[in-house]
């Protein structure tokens, strides 16, 4: 939503709402790793968050999994049952 993450902004064009979220690559990384947590010495993101990140946010998806990978990021609880 509006106000979630600093530096989003919501501009009124006419009639209609435009979000605007232009987030720098830092900004997006950050909130990704600071999502996750640790359980039993490894950084994990249930894959609930990530979805959240991404619908609240306007982060890819492909984006959160690349950041999840460089940063060796577990992706666990995945809702379709890939990662276990």
């Amino acid at each position: 939503m509006p106000g979630d993450l600093p530096g989003t902004t919501i501009a009124s064009v006419g009639n209609d709402m435009e979000l605007d979220r232009k987030m720098d690559q830092n900004l997006v990384q950050r909130l990704v790793i600071e999502s996750a947590v640790e359980v039993n010495g490894r950084k994990t993101i249930s894959c609930a968050r990530a979805f959240e990140l991404h619908h609240r946010n306007g982060i890819a998806l492909s984006e959160i999994g690349r950041i999840c990978n460089e940063n060796g990021i577990r992706i666990c609880a995945c809702q379709l049952g890939c990662f276990k």
